[in-house]
């Protein structure tokens, strides 16, 4: 069944990120190269390491508060660990604790101010059912 995309909100700490209009979940893994002599020409890997990240973008807001500039930067700034949490309406969510690794901020003339961001998880990211 498909979702509507509005219906996914990002959360950290708890609470969602105010004004964004796009998410992203990443989710990766690393192949290291395990070829040989054998392998005939022909790649091979082998399964490492998994890594995620959510990426967001929305419209800048800069309330000292409840903005979103205020908060993702400060997030960077402070280097804090905040539990994320990428979570639709219902079905699965997923969620698990990252850093703010990356936040631009916008400011084309005569257009919206937007910013944008990255959360790189660290360990385990974990889904749970959301009804």
């Amino acid at each position: 069944m498909a979702i509507n995309g509005t219906l996914v909100l990002v959360n950290a700490q708890g609470s969602a990120i105010a004004s964004t209009t796009d998410a992203t979940l990443n989710i990766e893994m690393d192949a290291p190269d395990a070829s040989t002599k054998g392998s005939a020409g022909w790649a091979e890997n082998i399964a490492g390491q998994k890594s995620w990240s959510i990426d967001v973008d929305g419209l800048a807001t800069f309330d000292y508060s409840t903005g979103n500039v205020q908060e993702l930067a400060g997030y960077l700034t402070a280097q804090t660990l905040v539990a994320v949490r990428f979570l639709p309406d219902a079905g699965v969510a997923y969620y698990g604790d990252a850093r703010m690794t990356s936040v631009s901020i916008g400011a084309p003339n005569e257009d919206v101010a937007t910013i944008s961001g990255t959360f790189t998880g660290t360990g385990e990211l974990k889904k749970v059912t959301v009804s």
